[in-house]
Order: C-alpha cells, then structure tokens, then sequence
C-alpha cells in the first residue's frame, strides 16, 4: 500500500526535475515579451493590472508620467479626455469582441505621439473571459509618413485642380483669341482680296481686246482665279480657326448643318435627335466648339474609315451635364487605333472634353461601328 508520505516524495522529485524546464521555459517566455517593440499588458475581468512586458513600463511614452503598478486599475491610467470612448472599448472586449484601435497622446516633452491598441479577451477552457489582454504599438512614424502622403496628395490634387483651371481659362482666351484672328482675316484679308478681284474685272473690260493685248485675257483670267482659289483658301483658315456659323446661326443649326452636308456629300443616312432644352451655348466659347468639333471630327472619321451606311447623333441634357452621342454602323474602331499616338483628331478631342472636366470614350461594338460618348459638365 503506497502511503501519501511516498506520493508526497514522488511529486516533490517530478517537481524538483521539472522546476528547471518550467523556469527555463518561463525565461524564454519573458524575454521573447521584453525584446518586442510592443508593449503586452495583462488584465484581470475588473481591468486590474496582473503582468506587464518591459515596454510597458515606459508609460511615458503614452504621456503617463507614473509608474505602472501591478494591482493598480488600468483605469487610472487612461487620460481624462478619452477615458469615456477608451471604456466603451475595454466593455466590447469583455464581452468578448476582438478589438483594434488607433489614438494619439500628448507626450509630456510636448510631442504627439500615435499608438495601435489591440484588446483581446482572455478565456478559459470553458468559454469564461478571465480578463484581457492588451497590446500597444507605437505607430507614430508609420502614422507620421500617412498624413505626410496625405499632405501630398492633397498638394497634388489642389495643383491638379489649379493647372486644371489654369488650362481652362487658356483655352477659352485661345478660343477667343481664335475668334478675334478668324474674323481679321475672313473680314479684313476676304475683303481686300474680293475688292482686288473687283479692280482687276473692272480693268479688265477697260482693256481693249484686239489680238495685240489678246495674251493679256489669259493673264486676267488666271489671276481672278488665283484671287478665287485665295478667297476660299481665307474662308477656310477663318473656319479651322472659329466656325462662322457658331456665331451666325447658333450651335444646334451648325449641327444640324453639318448632318445635312454629310449625308449630301457622302450618302450616308444620317439621323439627328436634339433635346428640346438644350441650350444653344451661344455664350460658352470653349462648349459650344468642342461640341462642334467632336461632331465634326466624328463625322469626318465616318466618312474615312467606317464604311457605314448609317448614322446617329443625339444631344440630351440633364440638371448638370450635357450628353453627345454618335454611334454608326461601319467596321468598327480597334482599340489600337483607339491608342495610336500619333491619331492627332482623337487626342485632339480628348483633351478639349478633358480641360471641360468631362468623359469621352470611343467604343467599337462587337457587331460592327462605332460609339462616341461624350458627358460634359454645364460647369467646372
């Protein structure tokens, strides 16, 4: 019969010959704790302080100038100003809940420190939270280096906004100085070359025409139509530049003039749809030519490439955007022409619509043509 003096002795030797492990063990354990960069607190279900890691003992670094102390509710220690929503975590975790959280203190040296807390319950085999575990990580470089990126940003986007705006209000000064050339040159250089084309008419006839001068006539003739080919060539430059028919008879009808002249020229059918509120933009340079421009660059690529035998264009409108649409039924746009460098009328286009803050997409169908969407804003 074995007596509890024996069992005594032999659980006193299997404790004797374990005590070193479970100290080695116990050592190895707190040294991993002491050599992390995060601080480990341990608390009971009251959030007494049961145990803490060497880093936790430098509670500065959380602007508490007193010592942690074992025993000592960690209720104290939280600064006044968010001690309400701190305890409100600390409640969520007792209950359970798996908690992270951000918060900057103020270091007693004046320097705002930032911290990453983690709250994470502590249970016992049957399902009892015993009390938690707490884990802080100082994140003032990493949270230092966000709101500098953020800085950054925001600098980016104000410089983007600002040369955005920048470019807008150059394009509209180049609009209108466009405007200013395209009228000096179709009134001033289209009337002296009409006039000179009147002058030499006139002294045309005032010449006799008998066979000694009859080499003369030819002269004339080829002169007039030099003078005739120069006065188109004016009326085109003086289009290129500013469309005269935007400030003559508005941009729906140019529109609606350019449809026509398609569809006289080429033979495609072309079907116009224009929303009865559209405004006519007679006031806006930089809208109103763009509009014109896309239709009229669209239409010309029709003509060019598509091989298509109909036609769409329709203009709606809603509360803050203006939408253009041109859809055809030809072969179709691939998106290598889409991203060709050097397609000069799709760049072109993009960078109108774009300086207005608005989307242009070009979109071959899988059936066969093209669709041209554009949404503009009524304003930057």
């Amino acid at each position: 019969m074995v007596t509890n003096t024996e069992t005594n002795k032999k659980a006193d030797t299997v404790r004797e010959r374990l005590f070193p492990d479970l100290q080695t063990s116990d050592a190895h354990l707190r040294t991993i704790f002491d050599n992390t960069e995060t601080a480990y607190l341990l608390l009971d279900y009251k959030l007494n302080i049961l145990s803490y890691n060497r880093v936790a003992e430098e509670t500065y670094m959380l602007g508490i100038e007193k010592q942690l102390l074992k025993g000592e509710s960690i209720i104290k220690y939280i600064p006044e100003a968010v001690s309400e929503q701190i305890m409100e975590y600390y409640n969520r975790a007792l209950d359970g809940e798996h908690l992270n959280y951000e918060d900057s203190f103020q270091a007693p040296y004046g320097q705002v420190n930032w911290y990453g807390f983690q709250l994470s319950p502590v249970v016992n085999d049957g399902g009892k939270i015993l009390g938690l575990v707490l884990a802080i990580s100082d994140i003032t470089k990493k949270k230092k280096a966000e709101l500098e990126k953020e800085k950054l940003s925001e600098a980016l986007r104000s410089s983007h906004i600002g040369l955005k705006k920048l470019v807008a209000r150059a394009q509209t000064a180049r609009e209108e100085e466009r405007l200013h050339i395209a009228r000096e040159v179709h009134d001033e250089l289209g009337q002296l070359l009409t006039t000179t084309k009147i002058e030499l008419s006139m002294l045309k006839k005032k010449l006799s025409l008998s066979a000694d001068n009859a080499y003369l006539q030819l002269d004339f003739e080829h002169i007039l139509k030099l003078i005739d080919k120069s006065i188109k060539s004016v009326k085109k430059i003086a289009t290129d530049l500013r469309p005269e028919m935007l400030d003559e008879i508005g941009l729906v009808e140019s529109i609606k003039w350019q449809a026509e002249e398609f569809q006289k020229n080429t033979g495609v059918d072309c079907t116009l749809s224009i929303s009865k509120d559209f405004s006519d933009l007679s006031h806006d340079l930089n809208r109103s030519t763009t509009l014109y421009r896309i239709v009229q660059e669209g239409l010309t690529n029709i003509a060019r490439h598509a091989n298509a035998t109909k036609v769409k264009i329709a203009i709606k409108t809603s509360i803050d955007n203006i939408f253009l649409v041109i859809q055809d039924n030809g072969i179709g746009i691939t998106e290598e022409q889409k991203s060709k460098k050097n397609s000069f009328g799709l760049t072109g286009l993009r960078e109108r619509v774009l300086l207005l803050n608005g989307i242009i997409d070009f979109t071959g169908q899988a059936k066969g043509g093209t669709i041209v969407y554009v949404q503009i804003p009524y304003f930057i």
